[in-house]
Order: structure tokens, then sequence, then C-alpha cells
């Protein structure tokens, strides 16, 4: 420190010293150049203080946005996320109070919703969590990407609007953003280490010349399996190339919530459904009032959210190694796959399970580590 500089100087000096954000120090810095003395002899020293202020700056610039991106950031708990989304004002934030535990913030004016709001609820063991985004605005935005990328870690998207049309102007948004409402082709492609595309598995009637022209957008080499038989026209054959060779695509399920929509029956009405069910398949349409929903609709609302997203639960019943309790698995999973949930003893000491419940011809049927489980079955252990 210069010896001529002013005590202001030094305490601002003795400030940034102490300093421990990178905002106490931008702070001090700043004060640090309003106090020092302007002439020759503090050039030198004003050019050091000006450049480290600009590399604070730019510091507390990417840690602001980085902030921002950890601001609509969720960690999955529970057995599954489902994600409430929608343009402004269209009764996300009601529907979440009435679904889950969480208390958000609900007004009559736009925009209410600020941050991400999550809540939980239990469906006969299964704990489903449920975070409502605030409105997508649908201009493309950096805020709408960041909320996006959230939507794209849901198990099941739940959107809700206030009329068809609305619902399916959203549902273009989100195609938009590389979001696919239908089943993934089961094309699989492998790496085969040499040039060219080769194209094989259920081909009959395909023209292989074509798949082969499209799928040279997205890779120069490799094995195209086709699993399933596809129609030969170019925008069907085009449209599953790039749903199985894009990995920009997220494909998901979806339930819209239309929500103070008319009961009465409308061509209008019976058209939009109609042209919904088309362009997206793996969508279900359901209407509501929000504000007189009962309590029968909307556990019928949780029975279809949870048939959506292809789980069963299983009750273990209570031995020396386990209290009963219910565990949440996806649909197909044997038993091995419970049996790993619960502990390696499960199934480095397995000897053998008997099966109740309404999925058996007979009450404690011995079943073995392949068997496949089935939503609602009871399951007995036993060790060695």
């Amino acid at each position: 420190m210069p010896t001529n500089v002013t005590a202001e100087y030094a305490a601002a000096e003795l400030k940034f010293q102490k300093a421990k954000t990178v905002e106490e120090k931008i702070a001090a810095l700043k004060e640090m150049l309003a106090t020092v003395p302007k002439h020759k002899g503090t050039e030198n020293l004003v050019k050091e203080l000006k450049k480290r202020l600009a590399r604070l700056k730019s510091k507390a610039e990417k840690q602001s946005v980085a902030k921002k991106h950890e601001r609509f950031s969720v960690s999955k708990t529970g057995d599954a996320l489902i994600v409430l989304t929608g343009f402004t004002n269209t009764g996300k934030s009601l529907l979440l109070s009435k679904l889950t535990n969480a208390k958000p913030r609900i007004q009559d004016y736009a925009f209410t919703t600020e941050d991400l709001e999550i809540g939980i609820f239990d469906l006969e063991g299964a704990k489903l969590q449920v975070v409502e985004l605030p409105a997508l605005l649908g201009d493309y935005s950096n805020r709408d990407k960041q909320l996006l990328s959230v939507v794209r870690n849901a198990d099941l998207l739940l959107i809700i609007a206030k009329t068809l049309q609305e619902a399916f102007q959203l549902l273009q948004y989100l195609e938009k953003n590389n979001f696919r409402f239908r089943p993934k082709p089961e094309i699989i492609v492998k790496k085969t280490g040499k040039p060219g595309i080769v194209v094989s598995g259920l081909t009959t009637g395909l023209n292989i010349e074509l798949v082969k022209t499209i799928a040279s957008q997205y890779l120069t080499s490799g094995e195209i399996i086709f699993k399933q038989q596809i129609n030969n026209d170019v925008e069907t054959l085009k449209t599953c190339l790039e749903d199985a060779l894009n990995n920009s695509l997220k494909f998901s399920k979806a339930i819209i919530l239309i929500n103070n929509f008319s009961q009465q029956f409308s061509e209008l009405k019976h058209l939009q459904l109609q042209a919904i069910g088309k362009a997206f398949p793996n969508i279900k349409v359901l209407e509501a009032n929000l504000k007189e929903i009962s309590s029968q609709a909307l556990n019928e609302l949780k029975q279809e959210m949870f048939k959506l997203l292809n789980l069963i639960r299983v009750k273990v019943k209570p031995s020396k190694h386990s209290q009963e309790i219910v565990k949440t698995l996806h649909k197909n999973a044997k038993l091995q796959d419970l049996a790993e949930m619960l502990g390696k003893v499960f199934v480095k000491n397995f000897k053998f399970a008997r099966l109740f419940g309404t999925n058996t011809d007979f009450q404690g049927k011995r079943i073995s580590l392949n068997h496949e489980l089935l939503d609602g079955d009871v399951i007995e252990f036993h060790l060695r």
C-alpha cells in the first residue's frame, strides 16, 4: 500500500482483506477506488484495482447464472416424479394443494408461482412426488429452457389448461422443444466398426435404400435393426427413424386436465379430442372443475397417474429379516428385483417365497426369483 493514501482508503482495504464473499469484495474494491488519491504515484494502483474489480464482477456474473440454473432444479424423492405444468393462471397451484401436502400461494392473477412448488402424496404405499413449475411463457426464452430441463426429468407430465386449444398449443410448443408424446419405435442401432449402414430385422416391404438415405443424416456407419414392422410411406419411415436415431428427443407420457371445461358436448370438442389423440398417442385427456373437484375424482386422477407410470406395489410380509413393508417397482419386475431392493441377504440366502393376494390361483403358492410380480402381490420370503 502506498504511504500517501488516505485513512478512508486504508479502512476500505481492510474491509477487502476481511471480505468472505465475492459481493463483499466487490463493494470493498469500489470503496477503495473511490477513496484512493488520484495522482501519478497511484496510477498503477488504480489500474490494478480496476483489473481486480473486473475479474470479480465476471466471477459474480458466472455465479449468478449458475444460481439461476440451480433455482429450477429438483432432486427426485419417492417412487416417481410428476411435473405439473402449463401456461399461466390455469389452476396448477390449486391442484397441487388438493393432490399433496404442499401449501402453494393461490391467487387469481397471472404468474403467482415464481419458483418450484413441491409436494408428495401416498397412494397405497407408493410415494409420488409432484412438482409444480412456474408458468411456461412459450417464448423459447432461457427461463423456459431451464423449466423444460425439469420437465425432461419427469416420469409423467400433468398438464393443466383452460381449453383444449390451449392444451394443443402447449403440446406443440413442447414438441418443438424435442418432447415426443408417442411410444419410441422398436428400432435398435448397433455400432459395427465397419463403414456403411446395414439394415436388418423386420424389413419386409421396406425400401432399404430410403432407410439408409434417411439414417445417413444421423450416422455414417452401423446396423439398424427393426424390431417392429414399419409402414413404408416416406413420412412414417422418416418419423420413426428420427425418433430412433435422434438422441436429443425425450419420450414422455402425459395427462391433460382441462380446468373449468364445459361438460356440454360440441362438434368442435369432438374434433379437438380426435386431433390430440391422433397427434399424441401417449396423452390422456380428462376434465374437471378444480374448485369443486370431489375426493373421489381426485382419487381417480391419482389412480390414472399411477397406471400411466407403469408401476406396481408389492407388500412384503413381516419376518425376522424384515418388517411388513410395501415396495414400488416397475411393471414386469421379477421377484429377484424385489429381493435386491430388500438387501443382499434376501438374494444370497433365498430359499423360496410364497405368493398371496388376488393374483394367484391359491394362497401361499411357492414361487422362485424368476417369478414376474403384479400390482397387489403379497410376498412371504423364506431364507436359509
